[in-house]
């Protein structure tokens, strides 16, 4: 018979860390499997013409420069987001000390400036080509862009 030299407390303990070790290794693949279906669903949309921009409701294609919100990843035509955040900058009824800001129309993030450039999703490229290989509007590199409930 094999004696434990282990207490209770150290069998609980390790039996505990096992289990949160099990949990996180868990929750990752949870997170990346989310992120592959998102990615997958995003390209799906994109290249079959149904992903919409929320500005105009015209569906968007793989070609056309777009912004990404940095709170919800929500993508939306360039000039869209330009002549949206543009409107609500130049508001003549705003007070002269107030601060000028527009809201992301998806998740309603305030913002001060003015979206001027395509970048890919995680902002590393300006301008990414398209490759029909990867994730349009994407650089196909992994994502360094931190979002509070994502651990990508």
């Amino acid at each position: 018979a094999v004696v434990s030299t282990q207490s209770t407390g150290e069998r609980n303990h390790n039996r505990d860390r096992d289990h949160k070790k099990d949990s996180h290794e868990s929750e990752q693949n949870t997170v990346s499997s989310i992120q592959d279906n998102q990615a997958t669903s995003l390209r799906h949309q994109i290249e079959s013409n149904t992903y919409e921009c929320m500005v105009c409701y015209d569906t968007m294609n793989a070609f056309c420069a777009t912004y990404s919100c940095f709170q919800c990843y929500n993508i939306f035509h360039l000039t869209c987001i330009r002549q949206w955040a543009s409107s609500k900058l130049t508001d003549n009824t705003l007070p002269e000390d107030a601060t000028a800001d527009w809201r992301c129309p998806a998740c309603q993030v305030s913002s001060t400036s003015l979206p001027y450039r395509y970048f890919c999703f995680c902002g590393s490229v300006v301008n990414p080509e398209y490759k029909s290989f990867i994730l349009p509007h994407s650089c196909g590199e992994k994502c360094t862009r931190v979002k509070d409930s994502c651990s990508h």
